[in-house]
Order: structure tokens, then sequence, then C-alpha cells
């Protein structure tokens, strides 16, 4: 059996993200069991607030040693934020009685290295990313980039596999898309996290820049820039309408830099995913890790910046385009199916079981 842990405070599922939310669909679809982990929330010091977070986190790994026997696996999405010391200290009990366990990653937060980020914090995350994961029998990574940074850092090859992209579950219908100089651009808007968005629309003035998402800026106006609002990431694929869907981070269109920019050296964005789920092609960094997907798959276009961007979007003819277009929306379908997360977990449950994946 299959064990999957999800993130609780007090009887209310924690908001989460659609990445995290979307596994836990795809463990259910399957008949996987859940495990719901109680996250101890607060950031009270005193004596007995401590004592009641040990007292939870304990009793997380209780519940689960319940159920689990010799031969199940329990998929633990890293990082959990809470009770990191504890799956520390469980993980190794639980391997002795023939317990695997399998961390798939959606962020390596020392990796990533955001400067709002504590030193307490910052050493939870060390701890977290280059302590705890090699606890794992299996972690599932985002890319080849990822797997070398982990192998750099100590980490076995055999224990790990390399999802390849992120899921998007959706059930929006399939817009029909055509090659003209219009983008999409969703996410976070605000010009302190994406300064990119409004220089390189003064840049490219032939280019219509479709915003969507929250903390825009009213007063960065631009005649082709067009905010669409704020949409939930079940609705956004079907209103996005932008020939492409841009993936960028960082302050400047010239590159992607700072923490968030170099971050995607390293990382899948779930925002690809988003944009391949709509049937969109994307347009990446040429030095990101997801650059490879793109190219390879064809459904985008890689660059080195975007101050250009008029000059490499009249490269693509329109032949080209709808070759992408057509991939990316082959790619969308399994996307929506979850076929890359339930791919991986195949790999590492036909390793160790055979034929009795789905017993």
């Amino acid at each position: 059996m299959v064990y999957y842990i999800t993130r609780y405070t007090g009887n209310t599922k924690d908001a989460g993200t659609k990445a995290p939310d979307d596994i836990d669909a795809i463990c259910k679809k399957n008949g996987w069991k859940e495990i719901k982990f109680i996250n101890p929330s607060g950031n009270k010091k005193s004596l007995i607030e401590k004592t009641k977070k040990i007292i939870i986190n304990i009793n997380n790994w209780k519940q689960l040693s319940r159920v689990a026997t010799n031969g199940d696996f329990v998929l633990y999405q890293h990082p959990m934020y809470f009770g990191t010391k504890f799956a520390n200290k469980y993980i190794p009990i639980f391997q002795k009685k023939g317990i695997k366990f399998v961390a798939l990653i959606h962020d390596l937060e020392s990796l990533r290295n955001l400067t709002i980020a504590t030193e307490a914090s910052k050493k939870s995350h060390i701890f977290g990313d280059l302590i705890l994961l090699k606890k794992f029998d299996y972690i599932i990574a985002h890319n080849q980039k990822m797997k070398e940074y982990l192998l750099n850092n100590g980490i076995a090859e055999q224990k790990i596999v390399c999802l390849g992209i992120f899921d998007y579950l959706c059930q929006t219908e399939f817009k029909i898309f055509q090659k003209t100089n219009s983008v999409n651009i969703a996410g976070n808007l605000d010009p302190n996290k994406c300064g990119y968005i409004y220089e390189f629309v003064n840049d490219n003035p032939k280019i219509k820049v479709k915003l969507f998402g929250g903390n825009y800026t009213k007063d960065k106006v631009s005649p082709n820039l067009v905010y669409r609002g704020s949409f939930l990431p079940e609705e956004i694929t079907g209103v996005l309408d932008g020939a492409f869907g841009i993936v960028w981070d960082g302050p400047t269109s010239k590159s992607c830099i700072g923490n968030t920019g170099n971050y995607l050296r390293y990382n899948n964005p779930h925002k690809t995913s988003m944009y391949l789920a709509a049937g969109i092609p994307v347009i990446v960094w040429e030095e990101a890790a997801i650059a490879q997907f793109i190219i390879e798959n064809k459904v985008g276009i890689a660059i080195k910046s975007l101050e250009n961007l008029t000059n490499e979007l009249n490269k693509v003819s329109i032949t080209e385009y709808d070759i992408m277009t057509q991939n990316s929306r082959n790619i969308g379908e399994l996307l929506r199916q979850g076929w890359y997360f339930q791919s991986a977990m195949q790999r590492i449950l036909t390793l160790e079981v055979g034929e009795k994946i789905n017993e």
C-alpha cells in the first residue's frame, strides 16, 4: 500500500498551493491512503505551547505506525514546513520495519535562499534539504539540474528519480491559439519581485502583454499592457488568451538574476505547467532548468533576454507555432491527467514490487 501525508491545521486543511493539492488528488485517484498530519501552527514560545507541538508531532507519526507495515510506501511532500526534526527521527525507525519513504520535492528552500527568511528558518531549510532528504529511500527531483545539485550534496544517485515537469489538474476547455504578438504573464505582479515585466514592455511596444494575478501596480501604465484580473488556479487555464506564456523572474528583462532568478536554474516553475495545461507554448530563459524540457518537446522557445522579444517572436513561423501549440496541447493533456507524477511513482514502485503496484 502507498500512504501519502497531507498537512492539516486542526480540522481544516491548509490552504496550501496548487501543486501539493494536485499531488493529493492524484494519490487519491490511485486509491492510495491519506494520512493527515496536524500542523501545530503558532509562534508562541511558552513551555505549554512547545509541549503541545511536541505531542502533536509525536501523534502524527503514531497514527502512521498504526497502519503502515512491511512493504508499504509513504509519500512525503517536501518541504513540510513543520516537524522536520521529528521526520528525521522517525523515518529510520519505520525503515527498520520495512517501510519505504519517498520524498517529492516541491522546493529546496536552502537553494531558493529567500532574503526575507530569518536565520532560524534558513538553518531549518538547510537541515531539511541537506540532512533530512538523505534519510529517504527515494527522492523525486524536478529535473536533471536539481538531481546534480542533490548528488553534489551527498545524496546517492540510485535514490533519485526526475519528475520532468509538474502536473496541473484542470477541466477547462482547450482554446485554439494563433500566432500573434501577444503574451501572457501570470502570477505575482509586484514590481519588487517581477520588475522585468515593467521593463520589457517598453522595449517591445508592438507586443500586447496580458497580465493575470495579484499585486498589480496600476501606476505602471503602458499602452501595450493589459491587466485581466486574478483567477483561481483551476480557472486561469480557461481565460489565458495570449499566444505565448512567459516564464521569467527577477528585476530585469535582460536576464534572470537575484535569488528567484537564479532558482530557475534548478526548479520546475509551476507556471510552466499552467501554460501548457492551457495548450499555450512558453517562452523561458535559456539558462533555466526547464528549458531542456521545452526544447526537447518543442513546446516553446528558450531565449537569453526579453529585451528583443519582438525579434525572437518574428523568428517563429506560423507553421512552427502551430506545431508548438499542438505539442503543448498534447503535453497539457498529460498534465491534466497527472501523468508525470504517476510515471515517477510507478518507476519507484516497479523497482520494489514489480507487478504489485496497485495492490
